[in-house]
């Protein structure tokens, strides 16, 4: 397990980091998760213990669904509200930690409406409730941005919000709690993640600092995500983990700040036999991705790239 401190926040990474929980000695904690996965396969049960062993008192959340809105969220509200935390703790994907980031506002400034938010008038910053970030996937980077994507299904769009106290306070990056995803959530993710790095690294207005960093993402991505498919190991989950969220956090860059777009269908690289697209350019990928990126090429699984 490793500490680091970017920005005034700190990032727990490596194997066993979900045991940084055992620092906790808040007496009330709410956790927000958003299937019955987490249930199931025993973390949430694991957390529970190292909370209560702290004398803490637990509530755990699971009704977040894919794409939080308001509903959801205004109903996690109130189970929030009512148990009166002093550590919101979100852990899964993308959809839990975006909701937890607009429960967290919302627990602190209750005057605050959907529509204060969509006007922009957002806080930027929380002084009560403690904020960790625990993801299980490696894709939105959620854990480590100032961005929450909310789903208005009454007027059928997504609309992203960004606020300096949507930051979590901490981020656990645990490899072991994405080793039991499904392959096909490993390939959308993953190349959800190699999308991220190359958009920071094609951005027009990168800086030298950023760009570097960058760049490391996208060559250390290029590596290890096909072995994070094929192979499954350890250490590869936790490099993918590590590559996006420290580029991430650093870079500050949020996929609707980007400049570019990428096919989601470049998952499809990982699921190829031949490994087509990861064997072509071994001698410099972030240069390769970028270029193709920048042309607008779209990718398809076998086709030659130009």
């Amino acid at each position: 397990m490793r500490k680091l401190m970017l920005g005034g926040n700190f990032l727990i990474t490596g194997v066993g980091s979900l045991n940084y929980l055992d620092n906790i000695k808040d007496k009330t904690v709410f956790i927000v998760t958003g299937s019955k996965s987490m249930l199931e396969n025993g973390v949430i049960g694991k957390m529970e213990e190292t909370l209560h062993n702290n004398e803490c008192q637990v509530k755990v959340y699971s009704g977040i669904r894919k794409n939080p809105d308001e509903d959801s969220i205004l109903a996690a509200m109130k189970v929030m509200n009512d148990f009166c935390p002093q550590v919101l703790i979100a852990i899964g994907g993308g959809s839990p930690m975006d909701a937890a980031k607009i429960m967290a506002i919302f627990y602190e400034y209750p005057q605050l409406t959907f529509d204060d938010l969509r006007a922009g008038k957002i806080p930027q910053n929380r002084n009560m409730l403690k904020f960790i970030a625990i993801p299980t996937t490696s894709g939105t980077a959620s854990e480590v941005t100032r961005a929450s994507v909310v789903t208005f299904r009454r007027d059928n769009i997504k609309i992203g919000l960004k606020s300096d106290a949507f930051m979590p306070d901490v981020a656990i990056l645990d490899p072991t709690l994405t080793m039991t995803m499904p392959k096909k959530i490993v390939a959308e993710t993953g190349m959800d993640a190699m999308t991220h790095a190359v958009e920071a690294y094609c951005n027009e207005a990168v800086e030298d600092f950023t760009e570097v960093l960058a760049r490391g993402a996208v060559g250390g991505l290029y590596k290890y995500l096909p072995i994070s498919y094929h192979e499954e190991t350890l250490q590869s989950r936790e490099k993918v983990l590590e590559y996006l969220s420290t580029d991430y956090r650093v870079t500050g860059l949020t996929a609707s700040e980007a400049l570019i777009n990428i096919t989601p269908d470049m998952s499809l690289f990982l699921s190829q036999d031949d490994k087509h697209f990861f064997q072509l350019h071994g001698d410099d990928p972030c240069h390769e991705v970028a270029k193709a990126c920048n042309s607008g090429h779209v990718w398809h699984g076998n086709e030659n790239m130009k």
